[in-house]
């Protein structure tokens, strides 16, 4: 890139900053008034909510209500991409979720990052952009969800996103969110796709084309080395649009009800409680944790749970808040003789020489995300569909627990991501304040799981101790040489494993008696209601799931709109 084009670059990126927020903060700090009427009211600014505030004003005669519990999307945090770790555990971009005591891991308490802010999910998460397999979603359809196999949703996959990499036929080349290739990429990473096709795992170009089996260098989702959050690509086109109004710190209470048809929602603004009434639709799009607990709270779920909580019944739905799904991690761990990017964390004027580097030229260090390479694979037969992600990172944390603090030596991580878990919780209520979290019930490792992640683990081991990586590695640090049978990996699985920022399933989409929506995403047995974010995921996908939450946004709204499916 010449350097007119550079600076034109940063230009936008400023301008994206500064426009998504003025516009948020312009109609948050002046909240509508109580009993204010739109067509569409949409609960949740995250990934999905910004696709539907965009394509539900695009007609100016259209009427359109965004809530968002949290802030505006200013934060440099967001915008500049090595600062993940500092933004996922800030209370003013996340929600720090606590779950309940974990019995498959030794009674281990857990508390879920997820998106507090305009962009959501999108704002705070790795940026690591994948698809997932096309098994994943001919699931989906041949188990009661119509429409959503995967000939059926790639035309939304090209719709969203603007990218160079792989062939035009699988991949879209003028949607709002840019998917790009890293523009710095560390030494190490490299070398572990040699030490990756040491082990079998051959090394693939695009792992959101044709095939997904194989290791590749990490696509993201940035602009220039920016991070490229929904709320920049959705929302900043809407700026100028006087329909469209987006009130940020603005939690929903419940929803309003005329017998079975949702009339609007109640929400507080600071020390405001206000009224909206939607004339056509409201859409919940809170997310996996806060969208059951919002129709809970609201009276649709399992009945006899609301009757024993005094909440009046408006719909007896057993799946609310059920089927809550998430990929099981496991870092594995080495120390090398070269520095990695923990180490610059670790130093002000190294880390400040880094943001330098990133403002003036969109390169360096401070545009990494976590990961920068991964691979897919069979842990049974190579070859066949994979079943175990691996993530490699040229950065450690501190400890297994404390993934937010930079290890003291150089380190690289190795993490095993089980695809296709087993284990099931629930989200329920902690009390009827709709300020309190909800309560999260989740056994994280399911027996029939655990030799998936061991055989990962072992995969993870052999990578570090390929020839590509002799001459690096100095030892292995995580779980460290003690650990060889298949118990003493056990033990180590239960003391260490996490949630990998995944929550998905607890409004399922479907036509079971446990299905929450439809596959047109209305709630069922309601009229003019529908949940669009990944809590409608029926069964997690064998990815990252902010791809398929873009996705499921834009479907949504063409659900809404009465508009034909996308076609390629």
């Amino acid at each position: 890139m010449n350097d007119k084009a550079y600076q034109a670059s940063v230009t936008r990126r400023a301008f994206t900053a500064g426009a998504i927020s003025a516009a948020a903060l312009g109609t948050g700090a002046c909240s509508p008034d109580d009993g204010e009427e739109y067509d569409y009211i949409v609960v949740g600014g995250g990934t999905a909510g910004c696709v539907l505030g965009n394509r539900l004003s695009a007609d100016p005669k259209t009427r359109v209500l965004v809530l968002e519990a949290g802030g505006t999307g200013l934060s440099p945090l967001i915008h500049v991409p090595a600062a993940i770790s500092r933004a996922i555990r800030s209370p003013e971009l996340t929600w720090r979720y606590p779950t309940q005591p974990d019995p498959s891991r030794a009674g281990r308490v857990e508390r879920f990052p997820c998106g507090k802010t305009l962009g959501g999910g999108s704002a705070v998460n790795g940026m690591f952009f994948s698809r997932g397999q096309r098994e994943d979603y001919d699931d989906w359809a041949a188990h009661g969800s119509e429409g959503w196999s995967y000939a059926e949703l790639l035309p939304y996959f090209k719709r969203i996103e603007t990218s160079e990499i792989g062939e035009e036929r699988w991949r879209g080349r003028a949607g709002p969110v840019s998917v790009s290739r890293l523009r710095s990429v560390h030494p190490l990473s490299p070398v572990f796709l040699e030490a990756a096709a040491e082990c079998g795992i051959p090394t693939i170009d695009d792992y959101n084309g044709d095939g997904h089996y194989g290791a590749s260098l990490a696509q993201v989702t940035q602009d220039d080395g920016w991070r490229d959050p929904a709320s920049r690509a959705y929302l900043l086109p809407t700026v100028m649009r006087d329909n469209l109004n987006i009130v940020t710190r603005a939690l929903a209470h419940r929803l309003n009800f005329e017998g079975r048809r949702c009339t609007g929602v109640v929400y507080g603004v600071g020390d405001r409680i206000l009224t909206a009434r939607a004339r056509r639709e409201v859409v919940v799009s809170c997310g996996a944790i806060q969208s059951p607990k919002l129709l809970l709270l609201s009276g649709i779920g399992p009945g006899e749970y609301l009757n024993e909580r005094g909440i009046d019944v408006v719909h007896d739905l057993p799946g609310v808040g059920a089927n809550l799904q998430e990929h099981p991690d496991v870092t594995t761990s080495a120390h090398v003789n070269v520095d990695t990017y923990n180490l610059i964390a670790l130093s002000s004027l190294r880390m400040a020489g880094a943001i330098l580097q990133w403002a003036a030229t969109g390169r360096g260090p401070a545009t990494s995300p976590y990961s920068q390479a991964a691979a897919f694979f069979n842990t049974r037969t190579p070859g066949e569909r994979p079943d175990m992600e691996i993530l490699f990172a040229p950065f450690a944390f501190a400890s297994v627990d404390a993934r937010t603090e930079a290890h003291y030596r150089g380190a690289m991580n190795i993490i095993p991501s089980l695809c296709r878990p087993k284990s099931r919780g629930r989200v329920s209520l902690h009390s009827l304040d709709a300020r309190d979290l909800p309560r999260i019930d989740f056994s994280l490792l399911a027996d029939e799981d655990l030799p998936l992640l061991v055989a990962g683990c072992r995969m993870a081991r052999r990578i570090m101790n390929t020839k590509a990586f002799k001459p690096y590695v100095i030892d292995e640090r995580l779980p460290g040489p003690d650990v060889q049978s298949d118990d003493e990996w056990i033990d180590f699985l239960r003391a260490s494993v996490f949630g990998g920022n995944h929550l998905v399933g607890t409004c399922k989409m479907g036509n079971d008696r446990d299905a929450v929506v439809s596959p047109q995403l209305q709630v069922h047995g309601m009229e003019n209601l529908r949940v669009i974010d990944a809590s409608i995921i029926p069964s997690l996908i064998s990815a990252h799931t902010n791809a398929i939450s873009f996705v499921i946004g834009e479907k949504g709204s063409d659900f809404m709109l009465g508009r034909p499916a996308a076609t390629v």
